[in-house]
């Protein structure tokens, strides 16, 4: 870590890396969380992998029934478009798909939280360049990724019943008034 004239005592940003136990982990810090550092990648686990990993309570029939389908609308999620795969900025999309077909890999076309107008945008010079510029880990400046606060946290405060708060540590969340939970909350 570079040392600083003087150091900083709280800065705002996207992404929070922690150290432990020798290792660094990267974790969302901003207002929608992790879902402003993941590269975008909507997946949709297969049966085996699902029921392997989860308790029987949690059905797959119902996940992929209920569930998915109202995630994938909430974040409008989809495949990269043809007409945004041919251009060069997704040479290594393009290459890396030919790789693993030669290879032998079945292959099948991932969502992505994207939203793919706003990259026409950047590739026409409209907007900054971001997604085509590879930065999706770093939240995507032009405002393409259809992150948590492009979706469900609007919604959630449209309900009357939350409120975002940037830069508050929560301590506690019970049932009440706004004007008893308003006494909990304190400024980072």
């Amino acid at each position: 870590m570079p040392q600083l004239e003087k150091p900083i005592d709280r800065y705002v940003g996207v992404l929070d890396v922690i150290e432990g136990n020798g290792i660094y982990i990267g974790a969302g810090a901003g207002v929608g969380g992790g879902s402003l550092v993941f590269n975008a990648i909507i997946v949709k686990p297969r049966r085996e992998l699902f029921e392997r990993l989860f308790p029987r309570e949690i059905d797959f029939d119902e996940m992929e029934s209920v569930y998915y389908p109202r995630v994938k609308r909430m974040i409008r999620s989809a495949p990269i478009p043809e007409d945004i795969l041919v251009t060069e900025y997704y040479r290594s999309s393009r290459v890396s798909h030919a790789q693993a077909l030669t290879a032998g890999f079945a292959t099948r076309p991932v969502d992505l939280a994207v939203d793919w107008n706003i990259v026409r945008d950047e590739i026409a010079g409209r907007r900054i360049p971001s997604a085509i510029a590879g930065q999706s880990f770093y939240g995507l400046n032009s405002g393409a990724k259809r992150s948590l606060d492009q979706n469900y946290l609007p919604r959630a405060e449209a309900t009357g019943h939350v409120e975002i708060l940037p830069l508050h540590s929560v301590t506690a969340i019970e049932r009440g008034t706004r004007r008893s939970t308003r006494r909990r909350r304190r400024k980072l």
